[in-house]
């Protein structure tokens, strides 16, 4: 079944419970990477007039980029299931002049409260997606997209999203630690094909699945380095189980924001975003 190839490599993003990465996290990776995510938003199939899920929306980031290509007489519909979310999402869409263009709808992405064909694109991000929900979460969105509606899904798994070049003696015993930590897949080449494959089985046409690249070197900006901290801090704490002391040791001090060590001080450093966007249609 291609629920059970899909959850053999749920791994992706996974330790022995679900990462999350909190608000301020999530707000300094969107700002240092702010103009890749307008790319990709750019270049999904909208147009005026479109009526979208974001689904879910989260810190509404999604749902105002979204909201800006569908406008004038488009709209956007974000749900989320925290309501916390919503008001905070509200206030924003109001603040940004786009309100009129935003609806909010609480609910669970795998149970969508919306009727069949609604939705002209549905917009998603994967990592906001419990594993073992996304089968059924696929065959909800392919429910409510309409006949020939788009469907694009954003794979943000940030450890895998995030790959920097490390020391030479450190390259191969990190690689190895974050495949067996579950923080990426041994074979990207096998997940990819089962993502298209659990898309095929909702019901779903994969038209492409396009990476975007982008290479970042000192300096870094304000953004950059406080969203790098975080994720070197949270690196480090998932990787030590898995490393060798002496490897650990020496991740430890290159993860210290505040050393001369760090990495984000050393001149050879290098940092590849690596991120993904699968589009299909119903």
């Amino acid at each position: 079944m291609v629920k059970d190839s899909y959850d053999s490599a749920v791994a992706i993003y996974m330790t022995q419970e679900k990462i999350r990465f909190d608000p301020p996290f999530l707000a300094h990776y969107q700002q240092a990477h702010l103009d890749t995510l307008h790319e990709i938003i750019g270049e999904l199939p909208l147009f005026p007039g479109d009526r979208v899920l974001d689904a879910t929306c989260a810190d509404g980031f999604y749902s105002l980029a979204l909201a800006k290509r569908v406008v004038p007489g488009g709209s956007v519909v974000g749900l989320e299931h925290d309501s916390d979310e919503l008001a905070q999402v509200r206030a924003m869409a109001n603040n940004s002049g786009l309100g009129k263009a935003i609806a909010l709808k609480q609910g669970e992405v795998n149970a969508l409260p919306f009727d069949a064909n609604s939705f002209d694109f549905v917009w998603a991000v994967q990592q906001r997606i419990e594993p073992f929900q996304f089968e059924d979460v696929l065959q909800q969105i392919q429910r409510v997209v309409r006949p020939r509606g788009y469907v694009a899904m954003l794979y943000q798994n940030l450890f895998a999203t995030t790959q920097i070049t490390w020391p030479a003696e450190l390259e191969q015993p990190i690689h190895q630690a974050m495949i067996e930590a579950g923080l990426v897949p041994q074979d990207p080449g096998e997940y990819d094909l089962e993502l298209a494959q659990a898309f095929t089985h909702a019901g779903l046409i994969v038209t492409s699945n396009t990476p975007y690249v982008s290479v970042r070197r000192l300096p870094l900006n304000n953004d950059e380095r406080n969203y790098l901290s975080s994720y070197l801090s949270q690196l480090s704490h998932y990787l030590q189980p898995w490393l060798a002391p002496e490897y650990f040791a020496q991740l430890s001090q290159l993860c210290e924001p505040d050393s001369a060590d760090s990495l984000l001080n050393r001149v050879d450093f290098q940092l590849t975003y690596r991120d993904q966007v699968i589009l299909a249609h119903k």
